[in-house]
């Protein structure tokens, strides 16, 4: 009999290893999460208790992958119209699930998300491609444990053929988001109080089982059902709000980003680091830190310095509602594309700091607000479609309206610069901006 190995997690107590996870956790793809806090920066700019890891959090995650399958499966052996199809769906793909859980996040770089932009303007991809080529190295391992990689790739990317199995990792009311608001809410000091028996108690799988590939994750009809989804979205927004765009570490995120933008782009040895898997796979917080200080020169290491060694961080001078300021045909269709904060605030913080006459001097920040995803429920319209929460819940309707600010930083020593003296001047430039864009 093998002997059973056990990992003793702060949030969810003991976890399980499977045996596949035995054989490769000191593999360096998975010692690299150890080295990479799952709250990046905001550690050392504004909670110090947030040392946790991105691997911490793959465990979780991976636990309530198995939790809820588990769960679910249960669900369907004891209701009184059986439906075996998707009880033995589950049960096939239960071990996927976990190793989808696990994986989901391991093609994170150095500092949580602060590559993200970075990796989509330069190098056209993102980290979820990344964890999706890193997966493939442990090919070997997972299907000799019956799990085929198409299968725990697919349920990463959200392109499984079964959407309820990839929701549970990737989708409204996802395992990956529950561990990250228990866990990091307990890591920065706030004690949230939540039930998350009774929270997945009430997730269901909606659909017809014949058409397993069109069945969705959803939520049972009570009041119970609803009332434990108000308090789990409300907490998750509250994290967005006191913690993930908590102003000082956020700027200093966005310090950063614009730090390695330019290392990679005046041809820093970081390139090879980003381009090549193997290389990528060695760059964890500390090796970033010190090829940016110790082999860049200018702005990248600036920046470096201002954050690492004396925290001089760019002052807020501007916060408005973007709404706020008139907008041309162009940059409204470009800002409601999907993800165009990134590309339209690097347009503007380049527009503005040619005024300063000095690269990236002003960052811009869009930031629209979080609104969850659509969550259906077993009750039925009129037609016969499942009704959606937001028409049985006031909270969720209310946290569904959308909203977008935009912030505006700027290097200290540079607020007397003639074009930037005043709050008035640098909206009326971002307008010119706009306008032309």
């Amino acid at each position: 009999m093998k002997k059973r190995s056990f990992v003793i997690d702060p949030i969810h107590g003991k976890i399980e290893m499977p045996q596949w996870l035995v054989r490769i956790k000191d593999e360096p793809p998975i010692r690299r999460m150890m080295g990479i806090k799952q709250l990046g920066l905001k550690a050392f700019i504004d909670f110090p208790g947030a040392i946790h890891t991105r691997y911490l959090h793959s465990l979780g995650t991976m636990f309530l992958a198995e939790k809820l399958g588990t769960l679910l499966i249960k669900k369907e052996r004891s209701r009184n119209k059986h439906r075996p199809g998707l009880e033995e769906n589950l049960e096939h793909n239960l071990n996927s699930l976990k190793a989808a859980g696990f994986f989901h996040d391991i093609g994170h770089g150095p500092f949580s998300h602060v590559m993200d932009f970075v990796l989509k303007k330069e190098f056209a991809c993102d980290h979820e491609w990344i964890t999706t080529e890193v997966v493939k190295i442990f090919q070997s391992e997972l299907e000799g444990d019956s799990m085929p990689l198409s299968q725990v790739n697919g349920i990463i990317s959200k392109e499984n053929q079964y959407p309820y199995l990839a929701a549970i990792i990737n989708g409204p009311l996802d395992v990956d988001k529950v561990d990250y608001v228990l866990r990091d809410s307990y890591h920065v000091g706030l004690r949230y109080g939540f039930d998350l028996d009774q929270f997945f108690d009430n997730i269901v799988v909606l659909g017809d089982v014949a058409y397993l590939k069109k069945c969705e994750l959803g939520l049972s009809k009570t009041q119970q059902a609803i009332a434990s989804t108000e308090l789990f979205l409300l907490l998750w927004r509250n994290m967005y709000t006191l913690v993930y765009l908590a102003e000082s570490s956020r700027i200093a995120e966005k310090m950063l980003e614009k730090a390695i933008l330019v290392a990679v782009r005046n041809g820093s040895s970081l390139n090879d680091d980003i381009k090549n898997l193997d290389k990528y796979l060695e760059l964890d917080e500390e090796k970033l830190k010190n090829g940016l200080t110790n082999d860049c020169k200018g702005f990248s290491k600036e920046i470096c310095e201002r954050i690492f060694k004396r925290v001089s961080l760019y002052a807020k001078v501007l916060d408005k509602d973007l709404q706020d300021f008139e907008q041309s045909r162009k940059f409204a269709e470009e800002i409601k594309s999907p993800d165009a904060e990134d590309d339209v605030s690097d347009k503007l913080s380049q527009g503005l700091s040619k005024l300063a006459s000095k690269q990236y001097s002003v960052i811009c920040d869009i930031i629209s607000a979080k609104i969850p995803r659509e969550i259906h429920t077993t009750e039925k319209d009129r037609e016969g479609e499942p009704v959606e929460v937001t028409q049985r819940s006031r909270v969720i309707r209310a946290l569904s309206q959308p909203k977008t600010m935009l912030k505006v930083y700027i290097q200290p020593d540079l607020r007397k610069t003639k074009e930037l003296a005043t709050e008035k001047k640098i909206k009326a430039e971002i307008q010119n901006l706009i306008d032309s864009w």
